[in-house]
């Protein structure tokens, strides 16, 4: 028997893009806490204090008021959520 389950998947904050994870292949985990301890560990991704997520194509860097600076042409790159 195969039922439905709730999983919990990482999305860049600015454009949609859903994380994979490079060692495991998964994007999607049982709990938001497992989900967010998984992308903090990645090289590629970068998670902001308030739990923000940004990949690498959007993710620019802070400036001297620790903002973050995006590529704000990348906004909503991903227009729709990609199902998983």
């Amino acid at each position: 028997m195969i039922k439905p389950i709730e999983m919990f998947a990482v999305y860049c904050d600015n454009c949609g893009a859903i994380w994979i994870d490079d060692y495991t292949g998964f994007c999607a985990f049982a709990d938001k806490s497992t989900a967010n301890d998984s992308v903090q560990d990645a090289e590629n991704w970068h998670t902001t204090p308030d739990e923000k997520h940004y990949c690498d194509k959007c993710f620019k860097g802070v400036d001297d008021n620790d903002n973050v600076l995006l590529a704000v042409e990348r906004k909503d790159h991903h227009n729709k959520t990609p199902k998983i």
